[in-house]
């Protein structure tokens, strides 16, 4: 499945001059206050942290935005999981509360409760919603999380012009302590189980089984994806 590049300084990286002002083709840019200098200065293939605020703002102000990963309904019924600690790849099984991203859809900003300050996260994406193995790294690791084990984090992809793919995508991530990953759980939640493996060591190719243990429960991770139809940025 195509994907920006992860790496800056690679081809076709570039790097935009800071300024306060939101260019009046850019979506993003006009959605953001606070973070607006860092997203003008940063790389392309970059997450940006941004504040609540402005992540409500995006779901305004770019049009044909799908919400993918879980439903914002579902988000503060999420607590800590029961799953074994280590580094791990990870995803929700895709279920009417924890959705698939649209196919030919562009992700452009995303919502993570990581229960703890972890550096290293990582987002993926994959076509094949039956299939654990075959995901693929969407731009370079997330800024480091905030420390409070209540919070919301929320981040902003700079420049990503290259869709999921021409199929429904399950919405990955990377997590460097999975135990400290929000999760729903139970028949009021009512997700259809989780997928993760605790085995990879940080190494995420597209052979790696992200499906390897199963945690059930009605469960599903506290990650969401903002994605829409058309490049507003």
């Amino acid at each position: 499945m195509p994907a920006i590049a992860t790496m800056a300084g690679s081809s076709g990286y570039g790097r935009s001059q800071a300024s306060s002002a939101a260019p009046s083709n850019d979506k993003i840019a006009q959605s953001l206050t606070t973070s607006l200098s860092a997203y003008n200065s940063a790389t392309t293939g970059s997450w940006i942290k941004i504040t609540a605020t402005e992540y409500a703002n995006l779901q305004v102000n770019v049009a044909s935005t799908s919400i993918a990963g879980i439903t914002t309904a579902k988000i503060p019924s999420c607590t800590f999981p029961s799953l074994t600690s280590g580094t791990a790849a990870a995803c929700s099984v895709v279920s009417a509360v924890t959705p698939s991203i649209p196919a030919n859809t562009y992700v452009y900003a995303v919502l993570v409760k990581p229960g703890a300050s972890i550096t290293g996260f990582r987002i993926y994406t994959n076509t094949n919603t039956s299939l654990y193995t075959g995901f693929t790294q969407l731009g370079g690791n997330l800024p480091t999380s905030s420390s409070t084990g209540t919070d919301l984090n929320y981040y902003v992809l700079k420049n990503n012009t290259t869709t999921v793919g021409s199929a429904d995508s399950i919405l990955g991530f990377y997590h460097p302590s999975i135990i400290n990953m929000y999760l729903g759980i139970g028949s009021g939640f009512g997700a259809a189980g989780v997928k993760y493996n605790t085995s990879t060591g940080g190494t995420i190719t597209t052979s790696t089984n992200f499906g390897l243990s199963t945690y059930s429960n009605n469960s599903g991770f506290c990650i969401q994806a903002l994605a829409t139809t058309t490049v507003q940025w």
